[in-house]
């Protein structure tokens, strides 16, 4: 029979923890979106505290060291030291609207690289880059469709823009839909048809919705879709200052590489 082991072992294994039970990254929770809520930091950790009825305030304590992203929805409060928490366990915060859709501001951890940043602005500023990528999304997306030889990205539109046409017409027959035409008029928004009206409007939905998901791993959501209009070598899309997404993705990627140098 083996003695019994001294509590002072235990405590000695959990200072000096082993490649097994340190956390993966698989194991962390991805996301996690909150609203209307309060974010503290009390003595046992980050919670959320909810407004229950009958003036009663209920407690939700936040994994922040198994969490990814925390998503700060509509009517969201938080402290600073429940930020310094999740700065510390490398939790990025991004403010988003209601339903995580759009993003508003972010605050990245320290310990976050600049990799995919820096392959993303490599692969944006070369044309042949730029291309080859585009054409690997679409083969993602339409597995089954032969690839000819392509040399700009006006073709891979053009390519898209009739598999969409020919793919409305199915969709507008199956739901007796006559005389269906794809139009966008942002100009003219209440004034186009109930149909052209949900496509916008679910359209410009799941594009927001990327935002939030690409700001953790530090890439710029503006290139997003390499196919789109604003990726296209004369069209560069210039944010407030007048400078252009490259300019200012090769600053911030040089600034975040001499923080981590």
């Amino acid at each position: 029979m083996s003695a019994p082991r001294k509590g002072g072992d235990a405590r000695r294994r959990l200072a000096a923890p082993t490649l097994a039970m340190l956390p993966r990254v698989a194991d962390s929770l991805s996301f996690l979106y909150l609203d209307m809520v309060r974010i503290i930091q009390d003595d046992t950790g980050v919670c959320a505290q909810i407004q229950a009825g009958n003036n009663r305030t209920d407690l939700v304590y936040i994994p922040t060291a198994a969490l990814s992203c925390l998503l700060l929805g509509p009517g969201v409060s938080i402290t600073t030291p429940a930020l310094t928490t999740l700065a510390r366990h490398g939790t990025s915060v991004v403010c988003v609207g209601a339903g995580g859709v759009r993003a508003y501001a972010g605050i990245l951890p320290d310990s976050l690289t600049t990799h995919w940043l820096e392959q993303q602005a490599a692969a944006w500023t070369d044309p042949a880059q730029r291309l080859d990528v585009a054409i690997r999304m679409y083969q993602k997306r339409f597995a089954e469709t032969d690839m000819p030889d392509i040399t700009s990205l006006e073709q891979l539109r053009g390519m898209e823009g009739h598999r969409m046409k020919a793919f409305y017409k199915i969709l507008a027959q199956q739901h007796g839909i006559g005389r269906f035409r794809r139009n966008y008029h942002p100009d003219q928004w209440h004034a186009q048809d109930p149909v052209n009206l949900a496509l916008s409007a679910a359209n410009t939905a799941s594009t927001a919705s990327c935002t939030p998901l690409s700001s953790p791993s530090d890439s710029h959501p503006p290139w997003a879709s390499p196919s789109t209009n604003q990726t296209t070598p004369n069209r560069k899309p210039a944010d407030a200052s007048g400078k252009t997404s490259a300019s200012c993705a090769s600053s911030h990627a040089s600034f975040r590489t001499s923080r981590h140098s």
